[in-house]
């Protein structure tokens, strides 16, 4: 996945591209597995947000993912992933920082999910 910040200029963008990749046949309850949602509009849920027709629960593409129960915005995220799996060499936590422009600890929480999904057990040099 090589994204770029440009690439993605706001996160209903970078929303979309990550429900193509893993929602290609639509969505899909990350709770019990039914196929199909129903959207919610609202102003107090934002854009992106399902109903599941089965367990009746709410989710967004974020649910079951490095990126859940996160503040930082996804084109964020997607970028911090793409410099972390593209470099040839581990990534430190002040490069990530200064690359994506947010707090150190922000940047050790991101670094440390992404790596314990791809299964990297290098550790990352501080």
């Amino acid at each position: 996945m090589t994204a770029d910040l440009q690439l993605y200029e706001d996160d209903d963008t970078a929303r979309k591209h990550l429900e193509a990749i893993r929602w290609p046949d639509g969505p899909c309850c990350p709770y019990c597995g039914a196929p199909g949602a129903k959207a919610l509009r609202g102003r107090s849920m934002g854009p992106g947000w399902y109903r599941c027709g089965g367990c009746r629960r709410k989710y967004t593409v974020r649910v079951g993912s490095v990126f859940e129960r996160s503040h930082i915005p996804l084109r964020k995220w997607i970028h911090a992933a793409s410099i972390i799996t593209s470099a040839q060499r581990p990534v430190s936590v002040r490069q990530l920082r200064r690359r994506l422009g947010v707090s150190y600890h922000s940047a050790l929480g991101m670094s440390h999910r992404i790596r314990r999904a791809i299964g990297d057990r290098q550790g990352s040099p501080t």
